[in-house]
């Protein structure tokens, strides 16, 4: 997993919220306490990665 902050302008936060299976819920907290960071750090990263993923292969 990667952490590296990534130089995008963003002009104001979009609160929401997701609901998730308990089992979900329960597995992302056990991440975030074993990496020491928030449930809120690993969900932004982990799309920020997939959508990462997706807009390279769009361009390949």
């Amino acid at each position: 997993m990667s952490f590296r902050r990534q130089d995008k302008s963003v002009a104001a936060p979009i609160v929401g919220a997701l609901d998730f299976p308990i089992w979900m819920f329960q597995s992302l907290d056990k991440e975030a306490k074993r990496l020491g960071v928030t449930q809120q750090s690993i969900i932004k990263v982990w799309i920020a990665e997939r959508l990462e993923k997706v807009r390279y292969r769009r361009l390949e």
